[in-house]
């Protein structure tokens, strides 16, 4: 095994392990023009050209191997040169020898097969005998001392004399994932950041990041569940959302039963990450609490992966919140002298067993406190307990002020710029009816996100809530 891990593979040497001499990178020895191999194919012999036998010019054939092919000692690639006519009253080419003047038949009169064709990365094990024009799959494996007189398909095992298959090595989906990968097109770099996962052998892990990998949907069938006796439903996702893709909360592109939906994958204090069912789509296609719903998902909003990024991606931190960047400034205040001022109310809302309480918009992928504007007539307490209300369905609840802030700068609700003022409320809620607002989702979390719709200014009102309440 290489130690030396500053060394860069050459597919222009002979010898790939210096401690192994038997082993060969065919590429660099082949002087015919008829031989045609791949990067870093390896023979476990020497001298491969005289393992390829009745190999005639004046018939035209070649043989093709493709890349990262192993081939076992004794392997003899038998080409068109080897076959007799059997069309007629004696096989004997009488033909090709000398004293008896007999024409050479026109090529179309021979009993050609065409040029062998090996793919890629495919294992021939020792003393295996190829006949002509046959064409072995990527990815198979062919057994010890066969013989291989008829195609072979990708990714399967063929054995005996003649070979046959015994069994193929994955699924149509894992093959077919594998064929579209195309591994040994890559460069060398790729082809090492995805050593481990063409190495490991939990298939299933595999076949979940190769769909990731090639921008496929991940499928899976799923109870459609009730959240705590709200008329809220999810689905449990059975797949490691944080080892797959390196988040723990995760944007996507699903649908259910083929209807299309954009939301987040989280976790709520269970063991697996749930995706929220808006009551919409429950209406679309037919089914609620207790149905079995099939869903599909991509990760949305990011480019598409690499071979790095999906394989070698480390764990990501827990980010900090930070000050406001940009032109925002936020200011917080024990007191206002004038109430009327105040036009915004915002509430820090958690449920009896301390979970947080947030808002996604039904025209939004991110989410946020409840909260919003203060209406005519109202005071800001009124405020604060009509919007928790609507955007929660908060039906029983305790509420209390903490401070004003007031927030400097143009943003998506002050065009102007100006300094705008709020108040700062917690919240802690017992039980909950439904929502009767804009909100197409309102989840209970263990952890807050990191995806907030107003990420200048949620951040630190959150600071304030916890420096007050020491929570």
């Amino acid at each position: 095994m290489n130690s030396e891990n500053n060394i860069t593979p050459d597919p222009s040497k002979v010898f790939p392990a210096p401690s192994t001499k038997g082993i060969t990178l065919i590429k660099p020895t082949i002087t015919r023009p008829d031989i045609e191999v791949g990067d870093f194919s390896y023979f476990a012999d020497t001298d491969f050209e005289k393992h390829v036998t009745h190999h005639y010019d004046w018939i035209g054939d070649k043989l093709i191997i493709g890349k990262f092919c192993q081939i076992g000692k004794g392997v003899e690639f038998v080409m068109n040169g080897a076959n007799h006519r059997m069309n007629t009253a004696t096989t004997f080419p009488f033909y090709i020898m000398e004293g008896w003047e007999q024409q050479a038949p026109e090529l179309s009169q021979l009993p050609l097969k065409g040029d062998t064709v090996v793919g890629n990365d495919v294992w021939i094990g020792e003393g295996v005998t190829i006949l002509p024009g046959v064409h072995i799959g990527d990815g198979a494996i062919i057994g010890k001392n066969s013989t291989v007189a008829d195609d072979i398909p990708p990714y399967s095992i063929a054995v005996g004399n003649p070979a046959f298959v015994t069994k193929e090595r994955f699924d149509k989906d894992m093959i077919d994932l594998l064929e579209e990968l195309k591994w040994w097109d890559r460069d060398i770099t790729e082809i090492k950041a995805l050593l481990p996962l063409l190495s490991s052998p939990d298939i299933d892990d595999v076949r979940c990041r190769l769909k990731i990998l090639l921008g496929k949907p991940l499928e899976f069938k799923a109870t459609i569940l009730q959240n705590e006796g709200m008329d809220a439903a999810y689905v449990e996702v059975p797949f490691d959302i944080l080892g797959l893709f390196g988040k723990g909360r995760l944007p996507v592109c699903a649908t259910f039963d083929s209807v299309p939906y954009e939301g987040q994958m989280v976790r709520m204090g269970s063991p697996r990450h749930i995706l929220g069912i808006p009551k919409a789509i429950r209406t679309r296609i037919g089914k609620d609490f207790g149905d079995t719903v099939t869903v599909t998902f991509t990760q949305r909003g990011e480019q598409k992966a690499t071979a790095s990024t999906l394989v070698l991606k480390p764990q990501p931190g827990r980010k900090k919140e930070g000050r406001a960047e940009g032109d925002l400034k936020v200011k917080f205040y024990p007191r206002v002298e004038d109430d009327s001022v105040l036009k915004f109310a915002v509430i820090i809302a958690r449920t009896t067993k301390g979970k947080w309480v947030l808002c996604r918009h039904e025209d939004r992928t991110t989410l946020e406190f409840p909260g919003g504007h203060r209406e005519e007539g109202e005071s800001i307490l009124d405020t604060a307990k009509r919007e928790l209300r609507e955007e929660t369905g908060a039906r029983a609840y305790t509420i209390q002020p903490l401070c004003a802030y007031s927030v400097t700068g143009k943003n998506s609700v002050n065009e102007g710029g100006e300094e705008t003022f709020g108040m700062l409320y917690r919240a802690v809620i017992s039980s909950f009816g439904k929502t009767h607002s804009e909100i197409e989702e309102v989840l209970q979390l263990d952890e807050l996100p990191d995806n907030w719709t107003y990420p200048q200014i949620q951040p630190l009102l959150l600071e304030k809530y916890r420096e007050i309440t020491q929570q």
